[in-house]
């Protein structure tokens, strides 16, 4: 059964990554770009959609966490708008979603929660350099998979990743849970235990689909599009 993901719009500086139709089509799925959400589009684009990505892409404006810009660079607050309302409405309708990187710090913001800015600044406990963006397709550090989580069913208790981003959970947002840390403690997934499917992940899985655990995370989260659309 065909499903159609949804993936928030990628109007920033840092454009439009192709990695998310890629890794998507090769398990079948039907792939849209979305335009802006707003309250005017959100219920057509929640009724025609089977699943949804909030994607990568450059800083959130701190003042969704309450906040005063220190760090946080190439803001576009009409992506942040947007993201926003498709977040809020995704939490209450119990579609699929998958946040990816930016995604799931936007995530964690509209559930409450805080980031560091910058984590080379923020967190003097930070020892790995969590931004490089040369490795991107590549294994950079590993992470542990917490026991009773979505993760723990698919991948082993440690898994590789790769890491392109400067920001981080600070402050874990109201109804979500940590499901993966770094080996310095940073958050590296989240979900929310009391949705069917709200699944977090601070790595590009998208980017990793040669191996068998990012391209497992890819396909549980198509599989519960399937059976929701079923």
């Amino acid at each position: 059964m065909s499903v159609k993901i949804a993936l928030s719009t990628q109007l920033d500086s840092l454009g439009v990554s192709p990695n998310y139709r890629r890794a998507l089509e090769s398990l079948g799925c039907e792939v849209v770009d979305l335009p802006l959400v707003t309250m005017d589009n959100i219920d057509e684009i929640l009724n025609v959609n089977d699943g949804f990505i909030l994607t990568g892409g450059a800083d959130i404006n701190p003042l969704l966490y309450g906040e005063q810009n220190l760090y946080a660079t190439k803001i576009n607050e009409d992506r942040d708008n947007s993201d926003v309302v498709l977040a809020k409405a995704l939490i209450n309708s119990n579609k699929p979603l998958l946040a990816i990187c930016r995604g799931m710090q936007l995530l964690n913001a509209v559930c409450g929660g805080t980031l560091y800015q910058d984590l080379s600044k923020q967190n003097p406990e930070c020892k790995i350099n969590h931004q490089q963006i040369d490795r991107a397709y590549e294994y950079v550090h590993k992470v542990n998979i917490l026991p009773d989580t979505k993760l723990a069913d698919i991948c082993p208790s440690v898994i590789n990743v790769n890491t392109i981003h400067h920001q981080a959970i600070k402050k874990l947002g109201n109804g979500l849970s940590v499901a993966a840390v770094s080996l310095d403690n940073i958050i590296e997934a989240v979900e929310m235990k009391d949705k069917k499917f709200v699944l977090g992940v601070q790595w590009h899985p998208e980017r990793l689909t040669t191996y068998s655990e990012h391209n497992a995370i890819l396909s549980m989260f198509v599989d519960e599009c399937e059976r929701q659309k079923a």
